[in-house]
């Protein structure tokens, strides 16, 4: 078969193949966003566009959304794919989405979800926090104003209270990247991590590190780690990308929700930072959490031996 060389490679081998099909295909998506751009607004407005970086102009919000579905299909959703009929014979499974999840295992997952918040909130509340030494002051200001440059345009893209835009942003920010980035994360990279350590311990920490890190998004890093090796612990114990999926969309449409709530109201959802009360909370949801994923693991294999 066309592949079939490639099934035999070892996972460091086919972590460098992955990797260079992530940036290909990357590559591709972004040309192909910046094309379709080019004929709806033609190539010297959407120059112009990119250089003013005007968030009050719907054409250029409109044409961020479009770059945005398109570059995550491209560099997650696609390579995830290819990877996997390249890697195995049965590129579902290798995939993790063979498996249709019962009720009961998407229950005991979504209560794992409920009982790590906290201690994601709270590790986000220390992220931000954090400081680098003086020495690293143009480091730490360039972060900060990369993250203020992400929340202008999620501020942008929920200024506007349109059906049509808030449909669409659901889509792009609640849809597509819990879907493509499964795809990619937890149901291509997990596996190979896994298989290059031998242990799935780390292959869903390695994993979630690299999920985290390629957000460029320093002061969400840790809220981010935690999410992702959350997902990816409930794909290796229910055995079904189909969960992870579910449990990203609703933690992305929740967090969309709290955007439109905290631009309605003024006010956030959250403390603003870590207290005594909320650290013993998060330490002890986060306990019940550790058991309940340790439960979905015996309820999936009972399911899994009907």
């Amino acid at each position: 078969m066309l592949f079939s060389s490639f099934r035999d490679m070892k996972a460091s081998s086919q972590l460098i193949m992955g990797i260079f099909i992530i940036m290909v295909s990357a590559m591709i998506g972004s040309i192909i966003s910046y094309g379709i751009s080019a004929v709806m607004y033609g190539f010297g407005d959407v120059m112009d566009m990119y250089s003013a970086g005007d968030f009050a102009n719907k054409d250029y919000i409109s044409m961020l959304r479009l770059s945005q579905g398109l570059q995550s299909i491209g560099m997650f959703g696609v390579p995830a794919i290819i990877m996997a009929y390249m890697y195995s014979d049965k590129p579902w499974a290798y995939l993790y989405m063979d498996k249709r999840p019962t009720l009961r295992i998407i229950l005991w997952s979504l209560a794992v979800y409920i009982l790590t918040t906290p201690i994601v909130t709270l590790s986000g509340l220390i992220n931000n926090n954090m400081s680098l030494p003086e020495s690293w002051s143009l480091v730490e200001e360039w972060m900060r104003s990369s993250e203020s440059l992400v929340q202008k345009v999620v501020e942008a893209f929920v200024a506007d209270k349109s059906v049509g835009s808030v449909l669409i942003n659901y889509l792009i920010i609640a849809i597509i990247p819990p879907v493509v980035e499964e795809l990619l994360f937890r149901g291509a990279l997990q596996r190979i991590f896994i298989k290059m350590t031998k242990n799935h311990h780390w292959g869903i920490w390695i994993s979630a590190i690299v999920f985290s890190a390629i957000h460029f998004q320093f002061y969400g890093f840790l809220p981010r780690l935690l999410l992702g090796a959350i997902f990816g612990y409930i794909v290796v114990y229910s055995g079904s990308l189909w969960v992870a999926i579910f449990i990203h969309f609703v933690n992305n449409a929740f967090a969309l929700y709290a955007e439109f709530y905290n631009k309605e109201v003024g006010n956030s959802m959250t403390p603003e930072e870590p207290n005594l009360v909320y650290f013993t909370v998060a330490i002890a949801t986060l306990m019940a959490a550790v058991y309940m994923l340790y439960r979905l693991r015996a309820v999936s294999e009972q399911v899994g031996a009907r």
